[in-house]
Parts: C-alpha cells; structure tokens; sequence
C-alpha cells in the first residue's frame, strides 16, 4: 500500500477540545464523565442510564465561519464536527481548495434536529427548511464544503464503529487517482438523546447502573457508556506533503476490512472479522504482527465483545501496550475511529501510552488502531511515526 501523510488533526470529546490537552487528561487518568444534561432525563422515564461522556458545545467558537444567526438553525453535530475540522484544516497547508475532497463518518448525524422535526409533525407544527436540512448526516461535509471553497466531493460514509477507518480508506483511494491534492477526512457523533439511548439499552449493550462504568477488558464490565465527539484529519499522499513542507503527524501505511456475516450485533466467537482486517492491514503494510508496538483497541466493555478482542490481541499482539480509551471518553460510535487514532497518534510521537491504567513509556515507532462494530463490521489501520 502506498504512504499517505496526516498533516493536520482537529479533536474534540468529553475531555476537551484540542489534542493536547485531551492526550494529556488521558494519561494522567481522567474520566469525563457527568450527568446527561443533553435532555431532560424526568421526560423520559424508560431510559435507565442518567450519566454520559457530554461534550458542552456552547463552549466552542466556530463564530470566524458560523455567525449566531446561522448557528442557531444547526445541530449539535455540526458544531463539534465543524469545530474539529477548522482545528485539522489550519493546521495544515491546503494547496488548492478546488482538488480537496471531505469525507466524514457519522451514525447518528443531527438526532436531535430528527426529534425536533418528528415532534413538531406530531403537534401539527411546521419546521423550517434549514431545520429540516439539520438532520442530514451529509449536511456536515456539505457545509464545510461551503465555508472553505472546497470543490471536490463531500460525503458521509456509515459502516457502524469500523465507520472512521473505512472514510479514511475512501480517502486514499482518492489520493490514489491524482485528482486531489488532500482529503478533509472526518468522524463526527452527537447520539446522547433520548432514542438512541434507549436503543442501545434495549438491545443489552449499555451499562445500565446508576451510576455506568465503561471498564474496558475488567471482569465487571457491563456495556458501554455513550460517548460523543469529533476528530478530523488532514491526508496527502506522503510525497505531495513532502514537496509542501507540510508538519507530518503520522504516516498511514496499512487498512485492512472485513464483515463476518454472521449477526446483527454480536461478533463472531472467533473473531474473524477482526483478524481478518488484521492480516490485510499487516499485509498492506508490508509488516508482521512483532512490528507492532502499540495496540489501540475498540474495547466497548461489552461481555462478548471484549472476551473476543481480547483473545484476538493476545493471539497477534502479546505483551504489547493495550490503549483502551472508552474509560476515559466513552464509546463515540462512528467518531470513535478517528479519534482513537488521534491519541494514538500522539502517543507514539509522545512516546507514552496508557496501558490499561499503566503508564508505560518506549520508543514506539508502528501502531495499530481496531474497530470492531456491531454487524460484524470490522477495520483496522496502522499508523506509523514519522521520521525525518
């Protein structure tokens, strides 16, 4: 597989909303957990879980692109997506808006501009156009297209929690054509409301105590814990951020996929999946499995889930450093890709993990980042650090 370069990345999730500053509450431990204040948990009776990982998006500043009056009409959603992606795309050196392509990942889009919409149909209500737009997943990279001139192609993409990984294997097959000079690849959720809560809890994967841990590879794992947050990149093709002097984070060079085929939530009880997008990301990375020195995994805290990866890890990745960031910022459904990825990232260029509550410190140089999702959708990539 070719080398693609990460020039610029934008992060925002329950810790903070910046890379820094998030990696660094990261290793020192923190869990952003709160009560939900999304919405008003005494409307909503059935729901059983009354604390998230919330991001306050009335704190971030997207007023340079976004006036108040514009704002307004916009979903949470596309305040944090937008928020991350003005980070990414300043940091990079855009060479020419007309050949940028953005491609973000989304589950749940504008949720609550869905509710709000369905609500106002109900009592017999009108909503406005741009209410209306709000709810679009596609509405995100369309807006972003707007703000910043870019003319390539903007859509989302949704292939469950492998969602992120799979945009940024769009993205280089992109690059690959030579029609585009960079890729705007983002990952973006905002599903702490009411329906999709009850929708995750209705189908056993939420940690329903009062109050839910996200425990990740514990015996007293339970589920997960709902998460929300958005990461963006910058990706060229590593020669064309060479040529630019571009500030290069990390360089991709293997992604591999799969699907099980076998059932609507749980994975299979070998793994397949996730071994198989395994192999092909070594494969494409020309590498074997000892050249590996960190693992990010997908870790949701589920019973099923966890047991298999788990076995999967110790079967390729045996006494590697184990990132498990759900503890700290909760399961960020299609985001949780890219953001993962961000910190893992950071930590190979830092040269400290957190290993399951551990601090470990090294010269990592090659990492690799699972996603594991529901239906037996399955992504891995491998990120290494770059070297002058």
């Amino acid at each position: 597989m070719k080398k693609f370069a990460i020039v610029g990345i934008g992060l925002v999730d329950a810790l903070g909303s910046n890379l820094e500053d998030n990696w660094l509450r990261y290793i020192n431990g923190d869990v952003a957990q709160q009560k939900i204040t999304n919405f008003k948990l005494e409307d909503f009776p059935v729901i059983k879980i009354h604390e998230a990982f919330e991001v306050d998006a009335d704190k971030l500043d997207v007023s340079k692109f976004i006036p108040d009056k514009e704002r307004r009409y916009l979903d949470r959603y596309h305040i944090l997506g937008f928020y991350a992606a003005e980070q990414a795309i300043n940091q990079a050196n855009i060479i020419d808006p007309e050949k940028t392509a953005i491609i973000f990942s989304s589950l749940g889009g504008g949720t609550s501009s869905i509710l709000d919409c369905t609500k106002k149909l109900l009592d017999g209500k009108r909503s406005t156009p741009r209410e209306c737009l709000a709810a679009q997943r596609d509405s995100l990279p369309a807006m972003i297209s707007r703000k910043f001139g870019f003319k390539g192609p903007n859509l989302n993409i949704t292939s469950a929690c492998a969602s992120g990984i799979m945009a940024l294997d769009y993205a280089t097959k992109l690059l690959l054509e030579d029609e585009f000079d960079q890729v705007v690849v983002g990952g973006c959720d905002v599903m702490i409301d009411p329906m999709d809560i009850y929708m995750f809890q209705s189908i056993g994967a939420l940690d329903t105590r009062n109050p839910p841990a996200s425990l990740p590879f514990n015996e007293n794992r339970a589920g997960f814990v709902m998460g929300e947050g958005s990461a963006v990149y910058v990706v060229k093709r590593l020669e064309t951020a060479l040529e630019h002097n571009d500030n290069i984070l990390a360089v991709i060079t293997g992604i591999g996929y799969a699907s099980e085929a076998h059932h609507d939530t749980a994975v299979h009880p070998d793994g397949t999946g996730g071994r198989t997008s395994i192999d092909m990301a070594l494969r494409r990375a020309k590498l074997i499995k000892e050249d590996i020195d960190i693992v990010n995994a997908h870790a949701t805290s589920t019973p099923n889930g966890d047991e298999v990866e788990y076995n999967i890890i110790t079967d390729y990745f045996l006494d590697k450093p184990i990132q498990a960031l759900k503890a700290n910022i909760g399961h960020t459904m299609a985001a949780c890709g890219l953001i993962e990825t961000a910190y893992l990232i950071h930590s190979l260029n830092k040269g400290c993990v957190n290993s399951l509550n551990k601090k470990v410190i090294g010269n990592f140089n090659r990492a690799i980042k699972n996603s594991f999702g529901f239906g037996g959708k399955c992504a891995s990539i491998i990120v290494e650090k770059y070297k002058k």
